[in-house]
C-alpha cells in the first residue's frame, strides 16, 4: 500500500468515527433534554 493509499484509508476511517460519534453525541442530548422535560413534569406535579 502506497502512502496515499494509506492516508484515504485513515480519512475515511476518522469520517466514519467522527459520524459515529456525531450520532452518539446526538443521542445522549436527546437523551438529556427528555430527562429535563421528565425532571419539570415531576417538579410541576409536585407543587400542585
Amino acid at each position: 500500500m502506497d502512502l496515499a493509499s494509506l492516508v484515504c484509508a485513515w480519512l475515511a476511517d476518522r469520517i466514519v468515527t467522527s459520524k459515529e460519534e456525531r450520532g452518539a453525541e446526538d443521542r445522549l442530548q436527546a437523551e438529556i433534554d427528555r430527562l429535563k422535560v421528565e425532571i419539570e413534569d415531576l417538579k410541576d406535579e409536585k407543587d400542585t
